[in-house]
């Protein structure tokens, strides 16, 4: 998993400097049903490359999480419900 120095990193980025040509594209990301949650949530990332910022089609997508949660909680939730 990336160390909270990494993940911080890439949420920083803004919007408007991130090169569009390097950002992952959120429709081209395949899981593997058979990986552990770490597994899936690595591969995640690996594949869209900044889970802070990535496309989806021709647009490009900033999120973040707001309130007491935890980043990586809330990825991990959304992507045991995929």
């Amino acid at each position: 998993m990336l160390k909270s120095e990494a993940l911080e990193a890439l949420r920083s980025v803004q919007l408007e400097d991130a090169a569009r040509e390097e950002l992952g594209e959120l429709k081209s990301v395949v899981l593997g049903t058979g990986l552990s949650m770490e597994e899936r949530l690595i591969e995640f990332i690996r594949q869209v490359k900044n889970p802070y910022l990535f496309k989806v089609g021709p647009m490009v997508v900033k999120i973040g999480v707001g309130g007491s949660e935890d980043f990586t909680e809330a990825l991990a939730r959304g992507i045991a419900s995929s």
